[in-house]
């Protein structure tokens, strides 16, 4: 299994770095995505790099539309890390 972990508009080090620490090989992926709407010259650039590299799967952080598209195009597997609520640290009730 070759994990590619791609940094959307946010830049989260713990996630790629849990990954490595579960025991799976992880990349990153050299440039950031964080479009929201897909662009075709995009989606070939990333399936060309999972082919290259040989990706089993991706992970990123939100829904990025040219990540979805280029693992449906390659067979890959996509995990997106959506959340709804973030927590606020120091808001007491």
């Amino acid at each position: 299994m070759k994990i590619l972990y791609v940094h959307g508009n946010s830049v989260v080090k713990a996630i790629p770095e849990a990954i490595d620490r579960a025991g799976y090989e992880v990349e990153i992926y050299p440039k950031k995505e964080a479009g929201v709407f897909l662009e075709e010259e995009i989606v070939e650039e990333i399936t060309d790099y999972i082919k290259r590299r040989g990706i089993t799967h991706i992970v990123s952080l939100h829904l990025i539309s040219n990540l979805a598209m280029a693992a449906c195009q390659t067979g890959v597997k996509y995990l997106s890390i959506i959340w709804d609520a973030p927590y606020y640290k120091g808001v007491s009730q």
